[in-house]
């Protein structure tokens, strides 16, 4: 089941570090919450959007801009990545068509999703190592 909340990217001031996350609650709690304690800067808001399936949004945001990331939902952007992200952005919140919604979903999740299985599904690599002969 999807729930409706608030995708946003806010900016350590001072710093070309951004956290992109969710909330399902009020932003500015979200905002308050990771600012009391969470950082060493003060955070500013620098994008934020409302969409139907904000968890969802945020993973493909998380596996879009992996390169940049600097530790858990940080991220280091130069300005045209931050472009970049920000008309990633936009482009979640436009309507899609009936019936489409759904199977861009699915599709999406099976990108997120695809390689985490397969590198599940590799086999172990064992090495050898020499045998042991005991004496009779």
């Amino acid at each position: 089941m999807t729930k409706k909340g608030t995708v946003y990217l806010i900016n350590a001031k001072g710093t070309n570090r951004y956290k992109i996350g969710y909330t399902n609650r009020h932003f500015e709690q979200r905002l308050t919450e990771l600012s009391g304690g969470q950082s060493p800067f003060p955070l500013i808001a620098t994008k934020t959007i409302i969409v139907e399936d904000a968890h969802t949004i945020e993973l493909g945001l998380h596996h879009k801009f992996a390169s940049q990331r600097m530790h858990g939902e940080w991220f280091e952007f130069n300005s045209r990545q931050l472009k970049e992200v920000c008309k990633t952005m936009d482009q979640a919140t436009l309507p899609l068509p009936k019936g489409l919604p759904f199977l861009l979903m699915i599709a999406g999740l099976i990108t997120l999703l695809c390689p985490l299985f397969l590198k599940q599904c590799q086999q172990p690599q064992f090495k050898t190592t020499p045998s042991i002969h005991r004496p009779k």
